[in-house]
């Protein structure tokens, strides 16, 4: 029990006294900072899957896995295009 209260206690004054936050970050003020300003047209993602020697190999399950979110990311930004009439 006295464990838990410290913890507690510590994990309270770490949120109250550090610049800790819930809001939401706002990514608009970076959006035409970046190389792509402007997603039109048509739009070609290419993967690169890079092995080296500090990292572990890409797997098939790595590469299947991130192929598949990048389709669930595609799919919600043309999803975005055209409630937008882009």
């Amino acid at each position: 029990m006295k464990y838990s209260l410290k913890l507690l206690t510590v994990f309270s004054l770490l949120i109250l006294l550090t610049a800790f936050g819930f809001r939401r970050i706002d990514f608009r003020n970076g959006m035409y900072k970046n190389v792509c300003k402007d997603l039109s047209n048509d739009v070609l993602v290419y993967f690169i899957f890079v092995d080296s020697k500090v990292t572990a190999p890409w797997t098939d399950f790595d590469i299947r896995t991130t192929i598949d979110s990048m389709k669930v990311a595609a799919d919600w930004l043309e999803d975005q295009a055209r409630k937008n009439n882009y």
